[in-house]
Parts: structure tokens; C-alpha cells; sequence
């Protein structure tokens, strides 16, 4: 069991360079990897910033390789099934993305069908590593790319002021453009993530729900496929 006083004992923060917000990782090894890969700035001062207009941070970055932990929870009776086959998902959370997701533009109406699904396959991964559920943001990721390698945690990452930085990166999962979301699908992917409570299935299963809708089936599906059924773990749960 982790205590919410072991969490708290020492913060090990960063600023991300992509939503400039302060992140705390979950020791100092994994703060420094995210600093070294350029995603994260070091800032001494970063620990005693307060989180603005209420907003909480995020506690891991999708760079630091925090990888999620079995649950312990039990399954809850039989997971309800929709019309594909695939989990129906939390109602409330699919109805709140959804509702997002037209506010926000992200409909292959205005989108066109290829850029939509492009936009909703990021706002899953970045829903999913909102909700700490990064080997899942990986294999997904994985699954879209077409490269089974990816799924695995990379290792061996050069030095970032090294010639051979770059090209590690460009094969690396940190290449992929599904990590590269605008503000615009950030903002869809952690509204389903928070509105889930950081639950990673219920979160995906709303950005999948979305994707049936409007008839992206297989894809939705291929989305839902990376989040076994029988875990749960959610963020609010770690600091119980």
C-alpha cells in the first residue's frame, strides 16, 4: 500500500516543454530521464510552484517511463458490452467526452475521417498517460505504428548533448507523432481521463465511444484492446 505521506516525502519536479505545467515524477531517476530526453526542463524552483486556478498537476510525465501497477482490485460482476462487442464504458464519462470532443472541433466533419482519427488515436495516448497507465500509451501506440518493438520500455537512451541522441530518438516510441498532440487534443484527452478519475479504461473507452459514433469501429476497438479488462488502477487509488 502506498501512503499518501511516502508520495509527498520528496517531490521530484520538472517543467514539461510541451504544457508547461510543473510535473511531479516518482523519484529522481525518472525526473532526471525526462530532463535528459528534452522533453522536461530542470527547475530548482519548479517543486514550489502552486498548480494555478485549481488545476492538478500531472504526478507522472508519459517520458519517465513509470510503468503501471497491477491492480489488486476485483473484477466487478460481467464488464458491459456494446453493439461491436467491445466494453460499453462509463456512460457519464462517454457522454462528458463526447461533448468535448464536438466542442472542440474533433468531428471528421470538420476534420475530414484521416485527421480525426489521427487526433482521437492522440487523445488516447495522452488520456492514458494522464491516467499513469504508460506501458498501455506504449502499446497502443505500438499497435498504430505497426511496430511491435515499441510496446517495450526503451532503454539505453544516449546522453541528450551526444551525436547519437537523435538519431536514438528518431527509433524510439518518443518519435511517434501520436505523441505530439496540440493543445486542442491534450485538452480532450485529459478532460476523459479526469472525467474518469484517472482511470485509464474508463478513459479510452470514451475516446472509443466516440470513434463508434461517428463509424470508426475498428479503431475503437484496437483502442480499447490495450487496457486489459480485469485492471483498473486508477491514480486517485495510489495515494490512498
Amino acid at each position: 500500500m502506498i501512503k499518501l505521506t511516502d508520495l509527498l516525502a520528496e517531490e521530484f519536479t520538472a517543467i514539461s516543454k510541451k504544457s508547461g505545467k510543473t510535473v511531479v515524477f516518482k523519484d529522481k531517476e525518472a525526473r532526471d530521464t525526462a530532463v535528459k530526453a528534452g522533453t522536461h526542463s530542470d527547475d530548482e524552483e519548479a517543486g514550489k510552484e502552486e498548480p494555478k486556478g485549481g488545476e492538478k498537476p500531472n504526478m507522472f510525465s508519459k517520458d519517465a517511463g513509470y510503468d503501471t501497477p497491477d491492480s489488486k482490485e476485483e473484477p466487478k460482476g460481467d464488464t458491459p458490452k456494446d453493439s461491436t462487442g467491445d466494453r460499453a464504458g462509463n456512460p457519464q464519462v462517454n457522454k462528458v467526452t463526447r461533448a468535448k470532443a464536438k466542442k472542440l472541433g474533433i468531428t471528421p466533419q470538420k476534420l475530414g475521417k484521416e485527421e480525426y482519427q489521427t487526433k482521437m488515436s492522440q487523445a488516447a495516448v495522452e488520456a492514458l498517460t494522464d491516467a499513469n497507465f504508460h506501458s498501455e500509451a506504449r502499446a497502443l501506440i505500438a499497435k498504430l505504428e505497426g511496430k511491435p518493438e515499441w510496446a517495450e520500455k526503451p532503454t539505453d537512451m544516449p546522453d541528450i548533448s551526444s551525436d547519437e541522441y537523435d538519431e536514438w530518438r528518431k527509433n524510439s516510441v518518443y518519435s511517434s507523432k501520436y505523441y505530439d498532440a496540440d493543445d486542442i487534443v491534450m485538452d480532450l484527452g485529459t478532460t476523459a481521463s479526469q472525467e474518469a478519475s484517472w482511470d485509464g479504461r474508463d478513459a479510452v473507452d470514451a475516446i472509443a465511444f466516440d470513434l463508434k459514433m461517428n463509424g470508426f469501429k475498428e479503431l475503437a476497438s484496437k483502442i480499447q484492446s490495450v487496457v486489459n479488462e480485469s485492471k483498473s488502477t486508477k491514480l486517485t487509488d495510489l495515494i490512498k
